[in-house]
């Protein structure tokens, strides 16, 4: 495991065009776009690789984990239909885990296995 790149990460962005009730609301001073960053070719992506194939067996087992869009369609196909009190809500996440205390995450995770 060693960098083999200097190239730095690639910036694009997606529209969130769903946040929209009509597509005629569309236009370049209301719509907003979602930074991605690709990581790939990068100075980091060879170390990224081989540590997420430490954390892939961690992942397969767990109920809680979607894999991909079609595995979270499948989940919601299944369900049973919302009566008409309920929705379904989502939440955009800004800062994952910023906030989480470092320490306090390890002796967690320490006292799980």
């Amino acid at each position: 495991m060693y960098p083999r790149s200097n190239q730095p990460g690639q910036i694009y962005g997606t529209a969130k065009t769903h946040k929209f009730i009509d597509m005629n609301q569309v236009n370049l001073d209301s719509l907003k776009f979602r930074p991605i960053i690709s990581q790939i070719g990068t100075y980091t992506y060879s170390a990224a690789q081989v540590i997420g194939e430490y954390l892939k067996p961690l992942c397969n087992e767990n109920p809680y984990i979607i894999k991909n869009t079609q595995d979270f369609a499948n989940i919601i196909k299944a369900q049973p239909p919302l009566s008409e009190l309920e929705e379904y809500v989502s939440y955009d996440v800004e800062s994952l885990f910023t906030n989480i205390p470092l320490n306090d995450t390890i002796e967690y995770i320490l006292h799980q296995v």
